[in-house]
């Protein structure tokens, strides 16, 4: 795996990788607490930040998955709020951010499956960008179909990334 993940992060690392929301609202909020990212220890916002490094800001995102983001932030509870939202809006600026009008993704066969988030996201990734999720049913159908795809889960467990 450690040799399947270098040549993914070689592959797409002047294109660029798309983020999923809950990793994407743990890279805004760090290892502040969220009952979306309770799972996460301060070790994996370190793992996620040396894995994005790689990616040399060409981190990619939506509309769609940034709203998500934003609703969940807004949905937290700490004393560091303001802080947060304006980590929030300094970070949106690294981030390329890529539109699919919601019509169109609204008539893709895998929104009735996924919605709408997942549902831009497989559009938007074909061979284009690689894809950071925790999401299990999104990886199981990405790697099905052939796009490259990295289970954030997956990661944490035997600390592939090393220095």
């Amino acid at each position: 795996m450690n040799d399947y993940l270098g040549q993914l992060i070689q592959r797409y690392s002047q294109n660029g990788i798309i983020i999923d929301t809950n990793i994407l609202l743990l890279y805004f909020i760090g290892n502040s607490k969220h009952r979306r990212t309770s799972q996460y220890l301060p070790t994996d916002y370190d793992l996620l930040l040396k894995l994005l490094k790689r990616f040399q800001n060409r981190i990619v995102t939506t509309p769609n998955i940034l709203t998500e983001v934003s609703n969940l932030l807004g949905n937290c509870t700490t004393p560091d709020q303001k802080n947060l939202w304006s980590e929030f809006a300094s970070k949106i600026s690294v981030l390329g951010e890529k539109y699919l009008d919601s019509q169109s993704i609204s008539q893709t066969p895998m929104f009735s499956k996924f919605g709408l988030t997942d549902s831009a996201i497989i559009e938007l990734v074909r061979e284009k960008y690689l894809v950071l999720t925790d999401d299990a049913m999104l990886f199981q159908y990405l790697e099905k179909n052939r796009i490259d795809v990295i289970n954030f889960t997956h990661l944490r467990a035997p600390r592939l990334l090393g220095s």
